[in-house]
C-alpha cells in the first residue's frame, strides 16, 4: 500500500471557498499491486489543471446548472496528464500518457466504462513543448480559445478584439489568435506585470482595469469601437462592452469570473444596446467543439513551434497545494495559465 493524497469538496461555499472548510485535503492509501479488471488501467497524475468554471460547480446537487456539481465528500474532478503504470485495457499500455477527466488524486484505478474519458496523447514524448502544456495551451484552455473565437467571434481581418482576463489561461491565447489572424487586439488585466505581459506578447493596447476608468480606456485603445468580445469576466466589464460595441458586434461570453464569488449579482445597465446594435451575445461551453479538436491541435502546435505563439504558466508544486491553487486563480492571483505539478514522469 502506499500513500494516495486526494483534493475533496467538502462542502458547498457562499462567496470564496475557505481551505479546511469547503476544500479539504485527504491522505488515504492504494494498493498500486492490485490485480486489474478487464478493460482497467492505473495512472498517476503527473499535472492536473484548475480553471474558473471550477467555481459555479461547487453548487448544491439539487440546483440544476451546464456542469454538474462536484459531490460532496468526494474528490474533485479536472482535466489532467497522466502516465499509465498498469493496464489490462488494450487501447492504454504501460508508459502511454493520457489526458481526461479525472479524480484529482495521485493515484487512480480506472475503470473500464470510464476509459472513454482518456486519450493517448504520447506526441509529448520527446517534443520540445512542456508536459503542462497538455492541460493547458494544447487543452482546454486552447481549444475554449481556439474555438470560441472562430465560431461564435467570426473575426474578419482589420476588425477590433477586446479581451477581458487577458493574461489568463484563455484571455492571452484569444489576444494572439487575433493576432495571427490581423486583428486589432486590445487587452485588459489586473495587474503592471500582467499589463507588460500582454504588451510583450504583441497587444496593441492594454489597460489596468483595477487602476482606471473602464469605459475611457476602451474609448481610448478601441478608437473605431469593438467588433468582438472575448469575455472571461461579465459584470461592470461587460456592461462597458456593450456601451463600446459596434453594431452587429459579436460577444463570446465564455466566463464570468466577477461574478463567481459575488453575494451581490451586477445588474447589467447596457443591455438594450444588444437589441438596438443588433448584437450577438453568445455563451460558449468548449464541449460544443469537440468535433475541432484536432484541426486545433495542429494549428496551435505550429504557431507554438513558429513562436507565434507564447503561453505563461503558474505552476504550484504538489498535488497538496491544489486548493491553493484555486484560491489563487479566483482572486486574480496567479499568472497565465494555473497549474499543479504532481510528480515528475
Amino acid at each position: 500500500m502506499v500513500s494516495n493524497t486526494k483534493v475533496i469538496f467538502s462542502k458547498v461555499p457562499t462567496g470564496l471557498p475557505v481551505i479546511g472548510e469547503h476544500l479539504t485535503v485527504r491522505k488515504d492509501e492504494i494498493n498500486l499491486d492490485k490485480e486489474l479488471a478487464e478493460g482497467e488501467f492505473l495512472i498517476k497524475i503527473l499535472y492536473l489543471s484548475v480553471d474558473p468554471y471550477m467555481r459555479p460547480r461547487m453548487h448544491d446537487a439539487s440546483t440544476e446548472s451546464y456542469t454538474p456539481a462536484f459531490p460532496l465528500n468526494e474528490p474533485m474532478n479536472g482535466h489532467a496528464i497522466s502516465v499509465v503504470l498498469k493496464s489490462n485495457n488494450d487501447t492504454f499500455k504501460v508508459d502511454d500518457l493520457v489526458y481526461g477527466m479525472t479524480y484529482f488524486s495521485e493515484y487512480i484505478h480506472v475503470p473500464a466504462a470510464f476509459a472513454g474519458y482518456f486519450e493517448v496523447r504520447n506526441e509529448f514524448r520527446g517534443s520540445k513543448l512542456p508536459l503542462s502544456y497538455s492541460v493547458g495551451v494544447l487543452g482546454m484552455p486552447g481549444m475554449t480559445a481556439y474555438t470560441g473565437l472562430l465560431n461564435i467571434g467570426k473575426p474578419k481581418a482589420g476588425e477590433t478584439l477586446y479581451v477581458s482576463a487577458a493574461s489568463g489561461a484563455v484571455g492571452q491565447l484569444v489576444g494572439q489568435i487575433g493576432k495571427v489572424l490581423g486583428l486589432h487586439v486590445v487587452g485588459s488585466a489586473g495587474s503592471e506585470d500582467k499589463v507588460q505581459y500582454l504588451k510583450d506578447i504583441g497587444f496593441d493596447g492594454v489597460f489596468n482595469y483595477k487602476t482606471g476608468d473602464i469605459s475611457s480606456k476602451l474609448k481610448e485603445l478601441c478608437p473605431n469601437g469593438i467588433d468582438i468580445y472575448f469575455d472571461n469576466v461579465g459584470g461592470e466589464m461587460l456592461d462597458a462592452v456593450l456601451e463600446q460595441a459596434n453594431t452587429f458586434g459579436r460577444i463570446i461570453a465564455c466566463g464570468m469570473i466577477s461574478q463567481y464569488n459575488s453575494l451581490d449579482t451586477y445588474q447589467l445597465k447596457n443591455i438594450l444596446n444588444v437589441v438596438s446594435k443588433r448584437l450577438l451575445l453568445q455563451g460558449m461551453v468548449v464541449n460544443d467543439f469537440d468535433h475541432q479538436t484536432e484541426e486545433f491541435r495542429t494549428a496551435m502546435t505550429v504557431w507554438l513551434n513558429d513562436d507565434k505563439v507564447q503561453y505563461k504558466e503558474t505552476v504550484a508544486e504538489g498535488i497538496e497545494n491544489t486548493p491553493q491553487a484555486l484560491l489563487d486563480l479566483f482572486r486574480g492571483r496567479n499568472f497565465g495559465k494555473q497549474v499543479v505539478k504532481v510528480a515528475d514522469l
